[in-house]
């Protein structure tokens, strides 16, 4: 938990805050951000000591728990998220908007599809770099099987 940018703190809000989370929240480096999140909240009414009320089940709360991360991770500035990129990460998004340029483009100026997934391919390749997810051939036929290319 030293190293951690954020420590998440489920716990159940039918149980309530028990001894187990009041041990484990006290292990928490004080230096760490944390967020407690309550689930079950389509289940209970009760107040508890949770910076987030969650139900996994109706989604109700996930705004608020999206929001709440991001304000615990600084990545809010200004209301914007800011994304750290190393320079071959912002390398790739610009290669990756480009070429969803060109697509747009392509499509804008009505020329055949084939040369629309070309671009849309290069953006796909470039993205997944960047994210480490790679698109196999097969995933990127399945696609593209529903167009009429070439024909």
């Amino acid at each position: 938990m030293a190293s951690a940018d954020l420590v998440v703190l489920l716990f159940d809000l039918v149980d309530g805050w028990t001894s187990e989370d009041q041990l484990l929240r006290e292990q928490i480096p004080a230096d760490v951000p944390h967020l407690l999140v309550g689930n079950k909240a389509d289940l209970s009414d009760l107040a508890a000591p949770a910076d987030v009320h969650l139900s996994a089940v109706t989604g109700v709360g996930e705004a608020q728990l999206v929001q709440a991360l991001l304000e615990r991770c600084g990545a809010l500035s200004d209301g914007s998220l800011l994304l750290a990129l190393n320079q071959r990460q912002a390398d790739l998004a610009r290669v990756a908007a480009a070429a969803l340029d060109r697509s747009e483009q392509v499509a804008a100026d009505g020329l055949p599809w084939d040369f629309w997934t070309i671009d849309l391919r290069e953006a796909i390749h470039s993205l997944g770099e960047i994210t480490g997810e790679e698109l196999t051939e097969s995933v990127l036929d399945r696609i593209f099987s529903r167009f009429c290319i070439g024909k």
